[in-house]
């Protein structure tokens, strides 16, 4: 069986009050899915202000 993991590809950030914060991250599975894991509510943030930057490994 194939052995399933996931590498971090970008992610969403957002300036509060001087600091970054991680909205959330997308994360692609070597068969090709990608998922988005949040770590803030989606309700939180205005979603203009979500910058989006890829992550490099």
């Amino acid at each position: 069986m194939k052995r399933l993991f996931a590498v971090p590809v970008r992610e969403g950030l957002v300036e509060i009050s001087g600091d970054t914060h991680v909205v959330w991250r997308d994360y692609r599975w070597n068969t090709g899915q990608v998922v988005r894991w949040w770590f803030m509510e989606a309700e939180e943030v205005i979603a203009s202000e979500i910058l989006i930057r890829p992550v490099r490994m």
